[in-house]
């Protein structure tokens, strides 16, 4: 049982239930260092944080009433006030002791709505309704008037303030604040801000501002930021629908606006999972040539290494992930075969600090990757670009359709032996393209079962340059060769939208047309050589035109070559010869490996495995390029037959030359990698099926 002396305001006061709700708090919202603060409270919520309370709410509504004045005017927090004063007077260890008074006004917040009785922005009413749940009407009015008339509201507004600048004193090791003062509403917009955002709403919020870029580019004024959040939402992304009901209401537009300005500007970066994991993107590997389909996963930055647990396949499942500082993708130390059955119902394996997933799919499109060095699933397609679509059988004549009437020549679908064996029960198509927005929104709006499948392109939220022939890289992003004038790329929703555009102060007709295929710049040229300016959607967009590749400009190549002493140098007045002298092509084809790895091996077919040392990068290419290469060369013999390489505990073994295996003697060393390698590798490439039996008949098992 706590008990506080209150000098001045009245008797002890009994307070165990407000205790149990100001340390449930506390704990449910300010014990996750760095993670935004968001005290989002609603009936549903306080079922889940207090289980064991019957009626939550008015639990809390209790608990709160025992330290009330409801007689007392503008002194009806008298008594919280006074125990935040002398927590204030403590080592503020603790959070402050008003959570309770604070949660409660957000709950009245949540329960903001149209009806007979009252008007949406009537804040004040449904907070007397909060603290006195049961009270007649004549009692409610009067905490009311105290709250509005009387000003007693104001003391809770500053207790909004105090958790503010504690949670900024300690500079996010009790979470980061997402208070914010509003321009209109300064006292009752705290709690407001807090009641519009669940904390699934901030994380998918996160996947919204990665879009954005707002690291690099910057955050836009609220009124924009919401038109681009409105055709962001024209897509299913898991908002609850309180909040979409909220964007879409005029007389919220304010607060709303103003949050996410606040929640744009002090994002970290990180694209987060409701439960505040990193979320990473599981992709499917589509290896025709090969025969194999897995399941890669995209690395993130900040985070190098995981174990992830989950269902694949009908089976339990741990990987481990290892950060490769030379790919997007992190390495894995086993396969992740991927079956139809998971590309249908989705996937999602979790770890100490990330959230892998892949959302059920019944059409997937691929493109290729050249980290992956196969084809990868991506979220849409890209106009004008070469694409696999995998589709389930139900959906195929709906497909095939778009293709007929969207898709330029040449699709076609694989072969019945390929797909069935790649991915039973669905159908693949390879050489996809389409290059007409129009003919693909026309099929789509007649394909409803295909009208949210990735078979679009995927859609932007804010103006961007895009393609184009860069220059001068190393000095600007928006440098273009005269004649390489970049695309522009306009937000759009599920249907296309005109575009009011100025390029250098003229504007653009007829105007642009947002459909998410590319908008080319070149086409209203030519342009001159200079600084150009485009001023679209409320964003101005600058880059410039050049002739030519200024002297020095490239990405610090120099002029490699050799002086007359046959000595490398990349002084141009030195350099006599450039390029070099070949009279054939090597008898031992070289093959690139990556860098950065703990063991390269090469693997022949009689079983004899010979290790490589990776060599220091040339000097000279650090000296002028200012770059260390991602690989180093390996001559191979033609009786070399694998590529191996361990990171970690994960090994990557890559075919060279489809050899059969032919097992001999083995000395030791081969014999150990062997032990070492045969749990790994390539366990759904049939020929690397062959050489584990093969290393399986030589130890006699």
């Amino acid at each position: 049982m706590l008990s506080l002396e209150t000098p001045g305001i009245g008797a002890r006061v009994k307070t165990a239930d407000y205790g149990f709700w100001q340390q449930l708090l506390a704990e449910t919202f300010l014990s996750r260092p760095m993670v935004p603060v968001v005290l989002f409270i609603d009936d549903d919520e306080l079922a889940r944080i207090a289980p064991a309370e019957l009626h939550p709410a008015a639990s809390l509504a209790a608990a709160v009433g025992e330290l009330l004045f409801l007689s007392g005017g503008r002194n009806t927090f008298g008594r919280v006030r006074h125990m935040q004063k002398v927590w204030q007077q403590g080592d503020q260890t603790l959070p402050p002791p008003t959570l309770p008074v604070l949660a409660l006004s957000v709950l009245a917040a949540s329960r903001m709505h149209r009806d007979s009785e009252v008007a949406a922005n009537n804040f004040y009413t449904r907070l007397a309704q909060a603290l006195v749940p049961h009270a007649d009407q004549e009692v409610t009015a009067n905490v009311r008037a105290a709250l509005r008339e009387a000003g007693a509201f104001a003391d809770v507004a500053d207790m909004w303030r105090v958790l503010d600048r504690w949670l900024k004193s300690l500079g996010g090791a009790r979470g980061v604040s997402t208070i914010r003062d509003h321009p209109g509403l300064t006292r009752i917009g705290y709690p407001l801000s807090q009641a519009v955002l669940r904390s699934s709403d901030r994380a998918r919020l996160t996947r919204f501002f990665a879009k954005l870029d707002v690291r690099t580019v910057g955050v836009p004024s609220a009124s924009v930021l919401l038109s681009y959040l409105k055709m962001w939402m024209s897509a299913p992304r898991g908002l609850s629908p309180a909040f979409q009901q909220l964007v879409s209401d005029p007389l919220q537009v304010e607060l709303v606006g103003q949050l996410l300005v606040g929640l744009a500007e002090d994002w970290d970066g990180r694209v987060i999972t409701a439960d505040g994991l990193r979320r990473l993107d599981m992709k499917v590997a589509l290896d025709v040539k090969r025969q194999r389909v897995s399941w890669v996963i995209t690395a993130a930055d900040g985070v190098d290494e995981d174990v992830l647990r989950g269902e694949i396949a009908a089976e339990q499942c741990e990987v481990a992930i290892f950060r490769d500082p030379y790919s997007s993708l992190y390495a894995l130390d086993r396969d992740l075969p991927a079956t139809t059955q998971d590309l249908t119902r989705g996937l999602r394996l979790v770890g100490q600090q990330c959230s892998a997933r892949f959302s059920p799919a019944d059409v997937v499109v691929f493109a290729e990757d050249p980290d992956a060095g196969c084809w990868l699933s991506c979220p849409s397609i890209n106009p004008h670009e070469e694409h696999l679509i995998a589709a389930r059988d139900d959906v195929v004549a709906a497909l095939e359709r778009v293709f007929v009437e969207a898709a330029e020549p040449g699709w076609r679908r694989v072969g019945r032996v390929g797909a069935s064996q790649l991915l039973p029960g669905w159908k693949l198509y390879r050489s996809v393209v389409f290059a007409d927005a129009g003919r693909l929104d026309a099929a789509l709006s007649r394909t409803p079962v295909l009208r949210m499948s990735p078979v679009r392109p995927d859609l932007v939220v804010r103006p961007q340059l895009t393609n184009g022939l860069r220059l001068a890289r190393h000095v600007t992003r928006f440098a273009y060769l005269s004649g390489g004038e970049p695309d522009l790329l306009l937000p759009s929703g599920q249907q296309a939208r005109t575009v009011e555009a100025a390029l250098d102060g003229v504007a653009q007709q007829p105007s642009f047309v947002a459909s998410g295929f590319p908008i080319s710049l070149r086409r209203i040229g030519p342009l001159t050589a200079g600084r150009h300016e485009l001023r679209v959607d409320g964003e101005v967009l600058v880059f410039h035109v050049i002739d030519a590749e200024p002297r020095g400009g490239g990405l610090n190549r120099g002029e490699l070559g050799w002086n007359s002493n046959a000595f490398l140098c990349d002084d141009e007045d030195r350099v006599e010869i450039c390029g070099a002298d070949v009279h054939g092509p090597p008898d031992n084809e070289p093959v690139l490996a990556r860098r950065g790895q703990d063991e390269t091996w090469l693997l022949r077919e009689d079983g004899i495995c010979s290790q490589i040392e990776e060599p220091e990068p040339a000097e000279v290419l650090a000296r002028v390029c200012g770059v260390t290469p991602y690989y180093f060369e390996v001559t191979a013999t033609p009786s070399a037959a694998w590529l191996a390489q361990r990171r970690g505990n994960a090994w990557q073994v890559r075919l060279l030359q489809p050899n059969l295996p032919a097992f001999g003697y083995l000395d030791a060393v081969s014999a150990s990698l062997w032990a070492r390698i045969s749990g790994h590798g390539q366990s759904t490439e049939p020929l690397w099926a062959k050489y584990l039996q093969q290393w399986e008949r030589h130890c006699g098992r």
